[in-house]
C-alpha cells in the first residue's frame, strides 16, 4: 500500500473479492485517507462488496465501470429468457447480457461454419455479426436465416455486436457510484460505443 501511494498514482484501478476488498479499504484509509481515487468493475459493484467497505466509503471513494443495458427486442429477448430460467424477480449480475450474446453468437458462427474448429469458427463469427445482413434478434430466427442462406446480422441484448479489425466489440459502458445510505448503484456518466472505439483499438 505505501508503495502504491508513493508512485503518486492518478487513479487506482482494481477487481478484487469483497473480504480482500474490505482490508485494502481500511488500508488505504489509514494511510491516506484515501486519497487516490479508486476505480473498479462490475464486481465492485454487487452488494456483498459494498457492504464489505461499507456504503459511505463506496460513495466517497469507488467508481464501477461496468457495461450497461441495451434497449430493443433482442434485450427483451434476454430478459424474458432469463426470467423464464431464474423467476420474474430475479436480476441477472451485471455483464450477463454480454455472456448471453458471446454464447449466441458464437453458436451462431458454429453453425454458419459448420464445424466446431477454432479458426473456421473466428472466420465466421463477423459472417453472423457485422452488417449488412438481415437482422435477427433470437437464435431460432438467426440460425433459420443461416439455413436458409440468408446473410445475417445478429443484434445483441448488449448493444450492437460489430467487431473491428482487432475483432472488439464496443457497446455503452457506464460509471456508477454507491448511494451512501442503501448502496444503490447511480449512473454518473456514460461511455457511449463510439466513444470507446475511438480510444481503443
Amino acid at each position: 500500500m505505501q508503495a502504491i501511494i508513493a508512485a503518486k498514482p492518478d487513479v487506482i484501478f482494481t477487481q478484487l473479492d469483497p473480504q480482500t476488498a474490505a482490508v485494502m479499504f481500511q488500508n488505504f484509509k489509514e494511510l491516506d485517507n484515501l486519497a487516490i481515487p479508486i476505480v473498479g468493475t462490475d464486481v465492485t459493484s454487487g452488494n456483498d462488496y459494498l457492504k464489505a467497505i461499507t456504503y459511505p466509503v463506496a460513495h466517497d471513494h469507488l467508481v464501477s465501470v461496468f457495461g450497461t443495458n441495451a434497449t430493443g427486442a433482442a434485450a427483451d429477448n434476454f430478459a424474458a429468457a432469463f426470467a423464464a430460467q431464474n423467476g420474474a424477480n430475479a436480476q441477472p449480475i451485471a455483464g450477463a447480457n454480454y455472456a448471453y450474446d458471446a454464447v449466441l453468437s458464437l453458436a451462431l458462427a458454429m453453425d454458419k461454419a459448420g464445424t466446431t474448429d477454432g479458426p473456421a469458427v473466428i472466420a465466421d463469427m463477423k459472417a453472423v455479426t457485422n452488417p449488412p445482413g438481415t437482422p435477427c434478434d433470437t437464435y431460432k430466427a438467426c440460425y433459420q436465416g443461416i439455413k436458409a442462406g440468408t446473410k445475417i446480422k445478429m443484434d445483441g441484448a448488449s448493444g450492437d455486436l460489430i467487431f473491428n479489425a482487432y475483432n472488439n466489440v464496443f457497446g455503452p459502458y457506464g460509471a456508477f457510484q454507491a448511494n451512501a445510505v442503501t448502496g444503490a448503484e447511480n449512473q454518473v456518466a456514460l461511455l457511449s460505443a463510439a466513444d470507446l472505439a475511438t480510444a481503443t483499438p
